[in-house]
């Protein structure tokens, strides 16, 4: 899309076709000798380990070209989770045994048999198993067991493992001792230097019928070598994407700023939290300084106090005071209690007054009409009141009063 923008003759970042040459590091050129060395010495097991991204199957493929001329027999298994089963009738295909699919565990002496036609051809079948660390147990266990089969042919079979680092984990448990002295070479890819990087991305740009220096700035140069931590894959993937951007805004020349979009595009939130962990402790602290600073500015200073609004208790409203209790009333209590026996009398027939009742001359009681009560429920007589007094009712005794008896006195 963007090839005629930069004067590009094909994708300087994409995959290379066969009959193009590649980029070899120190590290590349070491991996490529180690296999190449390993094929031509018909070493029966060998190892190529490496991280993602970082060439492998580029390795292999350069390999296997340099050695185009020898007669050998590939058989390569790309799917590596496979049964035992699996990789026997697998085998047996490419070495055109007929009935093939068809093949059990106790047909190994079939394929025995054709290794040996084959050597006696003066050929040799080499085994590529790709992505290796995935490979179940048993089959690993079963790979050791078909290394026996070396001996019958003459060295005319081998065994390539190619996979990530986890490989080497594997077969480092003590159940995969055996096999892992069967290895006779390993090689193992490492990332770009910085160095290496920036001559990878040369080497890519100028293959593809452009150069570096009008389309990357010497900025944007280093970003991208840092940004790509030198895995050749993930250096392909942010430049093809920083010029795809650049091109959508009309830009020519790719800055430091092109790059951190290209990666920013192929990282998404994964990138920054890779950033986040690849953070020094200096960073970390200086990020939580700033952190407790903006919650302390974010926490709301002490506020004014404001008094509460006072609400006045309803009081309630006391009761008048008794008036006080004068000689009279006594004087008048006790004429009433005196008057008493002599209603009785009289009830019964009797006419004679009582010694101590009430005779001419002595104080004549207040009016009643005119009494009042002092407070409620008193049963004195003001004699100054025209209001008459109320007697209190008798106190509940739970018995009759007797006969004779005013009500509300006791005897």
């Amino acid at each position: 899309m963007y090839l005629s923008f930069y004067g590009l003759n094909h994708p300087p970042f994409g995959v290379l076709p066969p009959s193009q040459p590649i980029y070899l590091a120190e590290a590349h050129r070491e991996a490529l000798a180690t296999v190449i060395y390993g094929i031509l010495a018909r070493k029966p097991i060998f190892l190529l380990t490496g991280d993602v991204g970082l060439g492998k199957s580029t390795i292999l493929r350069a390999a296997l070209e340099r050695v185009a001329q020898e007669a050998l027999r590939v058989v390569e298994i790309p799917h590596p989770v496979l049964t035992p089963v699996d990789v026997l009738r697998l085998l047996g295909a490419a070495l055109g045994i007929a009935g093939a699919t068809r093949l059990e565990l106790a047909d190994i002496e079939t394929v025995h048999r054709a290794m040996r036609d084959i050597a006696d051809a003066g050929g040799r079948v080499l085994l590529v198993i790709d992505e290796a660390q995935a490979l179940p147990p048993e089959t690993l266990e079963f790979i050791r067991l078909m290394s026996n089969l070396e001996a019958g042919a003459r060295g005319h079979f081998q065994i390539l493992l190619v996979g990530q680092p986890e490989l080497l984990r594997t077969l480092n448990r003590h159940r995969f001792r055996a096999l892992r002295q069967r290895i006779a070479i390993r090689s193992e890819l490492k990332s770009l230097s910085s160095a290496e990087a920036e001559d990878y991305i040369r080497f890519r740009v100028e293959l593809a019928g452009g150069t570096v220096e009008p389309l990357f700035t010497a900025g944007a140069l280093r970003n991208l070598a840092r940004r790509g931590r030198g895995i050749p894959r993930r250096i392909n993937a942010i430049a093809d994407n920083a010029l795809l951007l650049s091109f959508g805004n009309g830009v020519r020349q790719l800055d430091s700023n092109a790059v951190r979009r290209g990666a920013a595009a192929l990282d998404g939130s994964a990138g920054r939290l890779r950033q986040l962990a690849a953070m020094t402790p200096l960073r970390w602290a200086a990020l939580a300084v700033f952190a407790v600073l903006g919650i302390a500015l974010a926490i709301p200073g002490p506020q004014p106090q404001v008094p509460a609004p006072v609400t006045r208790a309803e009081t309630p409203q006391a009761l008048p005071a008794p008036a006080a209790v004068t000689p009279a009333h006594f004087q008048y209590s006790t004429r009433l209690l005196s008057a008493a026996p002599d209603a009785a009398a009289a009830a019964a027939g009797d006419t004679k007054a009582p010694p101590d009742s009430v005779q001419p001359g002595d104080e004549a009681p207040p009016d009643e009409s005119r009494c009042r009560p002092l407070a409620q429920g008193d049963g004195f007589c003001d004699p100054q009141s025209s209001i008459p007094p109320t007697i209190p009712n008798p106190p509940i005794t739970g018995q009759p009063a007797p006969p004779g008896t005013a009500p509300g006195v006791s005897r």
